[in-house]
């Protein structure tokens, strides 16, 4: 690998690093943890059914931070955990209207930065944004899928 690749890697992982940094430090001012602040933005802007399952797999976040950040948010009744038709396991999770204000006050503002933001790419760049962050998430995921990892007792 050349050394410029070898440079513009390290800046592109910065720059994702920064990006998240950007979304965890606006979820802390609003007083929540990143997961918890998910959770809202992901409730306030979809109105499907999400269960805790859905979310762990939409955010990459482990079913156990989601498990114990809903458990919160419900014991602040903020959100309420309701059974699937048919279904004993699975449970949808529902806003409170508590819980719904709070969203609206803490998605918003983000979901209009965001828009107002993309807005300034024109909508030649969005595609090439999207497309080549999903193509190299795409590569870079069967990359990683090929490598052994060695345990700490090899």
């Amino acid at each position: 690998m050349d050394e410029l690749t070898i440079k513009n890697l390290a800046v592109y992982n910065q720059l994702w690093m920064e990006l998240d940094d950007l979304y965890s430090d606006y979820a802390k001012r609003s007083g929540l943890p990143d997961c918890a602040f998910w959770i809202f933005y992901t409730l306030y802007e979809n109105s499907d059914a999400y269960t805790q399952k859905d979310l762990s797999e939409k955010w990459s976040l482990s079913r156990q931070t989601v498990n114990s950040a809903l458990k919160k948010l419900e014991s602040e009744r903020l959100v309420e955990l309701v059974p699937l038709p048919g279904q004993k396991k699975n449970k949808q999770i529902v806003l409170t209207e508590a819980g719904y204000t709070l969203a609206q006050k803490i998605a918003v503002p983000v979901i209009e930065a965001e828009k107002n933001a993309f807005g300034n790419l024109n909508t030649k760049e969005q595609e090439m944004l999207l497309h080549f962050t999903q193509k190299y998430l795409r590569l870079l995921r069967a990359e990683i899928n090929e490598i052994t990892v060695l345990s700490s007792e090899d």
